[in-house]
């Protein structure tokens, strides 16, 4: 397995997940690339809170990746909500793993996950190969659900 390759905005180190006491909460990060895209290529999307629950995730490519498949997880599931889907400049959306919360076990006191995004399958490459990719992720933070309790 390769280690990070590049970070998305909202995945930076100064960049905190973001926690409201009830309701959801959307992240938009963009990761530009200036190569081309090879397989097993990692991307950091964005942190994401212990407990919450991912309503949705999408990637968008504006770029010249023709057929490249990508792979939207976490660090211990890579593929948990977008398995190999091919974005040439389309969107895809994630098709499982949605609601599952997520549990993480750091014992930091602000403790939270990294959305992370893996290349699949390079596919070919056209033009300039630069581009941006957008990831649009819903979660909801915790506090807006009933526990069964």
């Amino acid at each position: 397995m390769a280690g990070i390759t590049g970070v998305a905005s909202a995945a930076e180190s100064n960049f905190q997940p973001r926690m409201l006491h009830a309701g959801v909460v959307s992240v938009i990060s963009k990761y530009a690339f200036t190569s081309t895209l090879s397989v097993s290529d990692a991307i950091e999307i964005c942190k994401i809170p212990d407990g919450a629950r991912i309503l949705s995730v999408s990637v968008t490519n504006n770029g010249d990746c023709v057929d490249a498949k990508i792979n939207v997880g976490t660090k211990a599931d890579h593929d948990k909500y977008i398995e190999s889907q091919t974005f040439q400049a389309r969107t895809v959306y994630a098709a499982k793993g949605l609601g599952d919360p997520l549990d993480v076990t750091d014992a930091a006191a602000n403790k939270f996950t990294v959305l992370h995004a893996r290349i699949s399958d390079a596919g070919s490459a056209s033009g300039s190969n630069v581009g941006t990719l957008t990831f649009i992720v819903t979660y909801d933070c915790g506090n807006s659900r009933t526990d069964a309790s």
